[in-house]
């Protein structure tokens, strides 16, 4: 009998219901909503408000406006980057693209000034919404597409259902995605795996829909305002993609070629897209005083690197001494853990690609070796801060640690292992016992600070323990699939979601920039002809354009031209803060 349309609708939802797209993202979802109930289920704004309280024009209001005010530091969210989103909805809502920004420094480009991002897409939620719930939503928005594109990605590679998820969580909730998220440099950050995903299916299948998508996926971190990530994403990507064309299929002759063709066709049309941002903003920065700071070989110093085990982002530097964020690169004990395995994957070449790149990123970012000596040398990376480059190092372990959790789970489901794989895999277990031992032991001598048992080494010493019992091929081997999967994500998920909640404070909606009684009165008094600004720390720098005040100095993106104005006033860091005696 011929299916009836009930029929028909179950066999096309059974494979959606079941694809690994939807589960991953479902999964992931509630990972993520765990980390900002607060966000979800009370309307609270993760925003450090105390940044602002600190200050004495708000002394006399701090107190009945609690806040929480052990974190790292945090000065820009409020001082910049929240402001910058508050002037752009207010351009918006007025039906401009405020091109100009009248109320900061001598008055300085706008739309063009970049660091805006005025047609980045997840910003469009600020001109649909009012500002401080599309800041609170866009933090859980973007931890969940940063963890569901590596998911699809590493998925895309060949890795477990199980194996991908534990690379979405560790890339997600990983140290540089948790600790800067805010600033416009996780925005970049969150597009790379959707960039590698889509060079991956052009490999799969070169057909110029598919490119299309590769520009589509490129265009988003070129329209958010930091050039400095958005160069590293390019690298990775361009890096990943050159790589693919470097893969022919057999008995394709000209493969590579066409690939190549195709991916060169992505780079144009996505450059085409953003030109409308890139154009000004091109011009922009060669005005500006940073263009003229080569801040290249500015490396973390080796110590730092111990931020791959502490698991404390609270303060700047942290209870160990690490710096928060530019230390924070710790990714779950298990993804570490499982990552070394990846070096048994069947595509030895894709393990090559990310382990080299990886340890390169690595060893320049701080400051080791040959390598790092021949960064500083280069066109155009050899002018940016060395130490931002670390973060490739942690979306490479990402993908290596769903690499290699595929491959426990494939020795795992083997009934009687060969002895040359059972002997690999203790030994691995014992070599990653004992370098654990030793950071761990070294983590522990440099903490002197107090801090919470589950944030300091204590907790990294436990997790180890707990990892390395459940890797084991007499625990790994005979849970069932099922259950060795579950125990698998459980602990990631505890992990991380341990070592991220609360990172950001939250606050109520109320308490975001309320109104001291001195700016009252100053806006009442203003017609348009006068400038606010703050004093020898009157209140923190920029605070003006949250209350849409004029101000002469702040930290911005100062143009060379005008610098001079300032000069001898105060102190110059992106922009300028003046000092009551030099005035005098």
């Amino acid at each position: 009998m011929p299916a009836t349309p009930a029929n028909r609708g179950q066999r096309r939802w059974k494979p959606l219901l079941r694809s690994f797209r939807l589960q991953s993202l479902a999964l992931l979802a509630v990972i993520v909503g765990l980390d900002y109930w607060p966000v979800l289920l009370r309307g609270m704004v993760p925003l450090p408000m105390d940044v602002v309280f600190g200050f004495p024009l708000f002394a006399s209001i701090a107190g009945s406006h609690p806040v929480n005010g052990h974190h790292a530091e945090m000065g820009d969210l409020v001082s910049g980057v929240y402001a910058l989103h508050l002037q752009a909805a207010g351009a918006v809502s007025a039906g401009t693209l405020g091109l100009w920004n009248a109320h900061l420094l001598a008055g300085q480009p706008f739309f063009g000034a970049y660091a805006s991002g005025m047609l980045y897409p997840l910003n469009w939620l600020y001109y649909a919404l009012p500002t401080h719930l599309a800041w609170a939503l866009l933090y859980p928005v973007r931890m969940l597409l940063a963890a569901w594109f590596m998911a699809l990605f590493v998925r895309s590679l060949g890795a477990s259902r199980t194996g991908s998820v534990v690379s979405g969580l560790a890339y997600g909730f990983s140290g540089f995605l948790l600790t800067w998220s805010g600033w416009p440099q996780v925005d970049a950050a969150l597009w790379l795996p959707l960039i590698c995903l889509a060079i991956q299916k052009v490999w799969e299948r070169p057909t110029p829909r598919r490119a299309a998508l590769v520009a589509l996926a490129l265009a988003p971190p070129l329209l958010v305002g930091h050039p400095q990530t958005e160069a590293y994403v390019l690298a990775m990507a361009a890096l990943f993609a050159l790589w693919r064309v470097l893969t022919p299929v057999r008995g394709d002759r000209w493969f590579s070629v066409r690939l190549l063709g195709l991916l060169l066709l992505a780079g144009v049309l996505a450059l085409l897209v953003v030109a409308v941002q890139l154009l000004p903003a091109q011009e922009w920065i060669g005005l500006t005083t940073r263009a003229t700071q080569n801040r290249g070989g500015n490396h973390l110093a080796r110590v730092q690197s111990l931020g791959v085990v502490s698991r404390d982002t609270r303060g700047t530097p942290n209870s160990a001494g690490i710096l928060i964020p530019e230390g924070a690169t710790y990714l779950g004990m298990l993804p570490l853990l499982a990552a070394p395995f990846a070096l048994m994957w069947a595509r030895r070449r894709d393990v090559v690609l990310f382990v080299g790149s990886g340890l390169t990123a690595a060893l320049v970012a701080y400051g080791a070796g040959p390598l790092f000596r021949t960064s500083t040398r280069l066109p155009v990376f050899g002018r940016l801060p060395t130490w931002r480059v670390e973060y490739l190092s942690q979306f490479c372990l990402a993908v290596l640690a769903g690499l290699g959790v595929t491959v426990l789970q494939r020795l795992a489901r083997e009934r009687r292992l060969r002895a040359p794989q059972r002997t690999g895999w203790w030994a691995a277990l014992v070599v990653e016992a004992l370098v654990g031992a030793v950071a761990l032991r070294h983590l522990s001598d440099n903490t002197l600070k107090p801090v919470r048992w589950f944030r300091g080494p204590t907790s990294s010493v436990l997790l180890l323990l707990v990892v390395l019992v459940l890797l084991t091929p007499v625990v790994l081997s005979r849970l069932p699939r099922s259950t060795a999967a579950a125990a698998v994500l459980g602990l990631v998920a505890v992990d991380l979601l341990s070592y991220g909640y609360g990172h950001v404070p939250f606050v109520r909606p109320r308490d975001v920039y309320p109104q001291p009684r001195a700016f009252a009165e100053l806006a009442a008094r203003d017609h348009g002809v006068y400038r606010v600004t703050s004093v020898s720390g009157t209140y923190i720098t920029n605070l003006e354009l949250a209350y849409g005040l004029a101000t002469p100095s702040g930290v911005g993106y100062q143009i060379r031209t005008v610098a001079p104005l300032l000069t001898g006033l105060g102190s110059a860091l992106s922009g300028y803060v003046l000092d009551a005696k030099k005035i005098v």
